[in-house]
């Protein structure tokens, strides 16, 4: 991308504004382990309390992992999603929000090189 391409102004620190206007944040935001471990964490919980009420233990006697049919598995992800229905909102709203404007500056770049190309051929036949 020539927008990106040393000795020139980068686009990187206004897409950065764009996202939330917190600074640029490349690495990965804080709480986001815990974040992305809340559900594994719920899931196991889950699994856990309805092998305890059927009176089963972690594991099976062959050894193996002991796991819950789909149907009980269908309500636990019901439940989650329905607890957590504003957050996946919000979080969707915010990711359409940064895609727009990526999207809105990739076609400002865009049209910046096609104006620059066209202004070079202005000056190359007025010459």
């Amino acid at each position: 991308m020539a927008a990106l391409r040393p000795g020139r102004k980068t686009l990187l620190p206004v897409l950065c504004r764009a996202f939330t206007g917190r600074g640029c944040q490349l690495a990965p935001e804080r709480g986001t382990e815990r974040r992305d471990a809340a559900p594994s964490r719920e899931k196991e919980e889950f699994i856990h309390s309805r092998l305890k009420a059927k009176g089963l233990g972690l594991r099976a006697e062959s050894g193996q992992k002991a796991t819950l049919n789909a149907e009980e598995m269908a309500d636990f992800y019901k439940e989650f999603l329905s607890k957590n229905f504003r957050k996946h909102m919000y979080y969707n709203r915010d990711w359409y929000k940064r895609n727009i404007a990526i999207t809105f500056f990739m076609g400002k770049v865009a049209l910046e090189r096609i104006w620059n190309k066209l202004r070079l051929k202005q000056k190359k036949t007025s010459s």
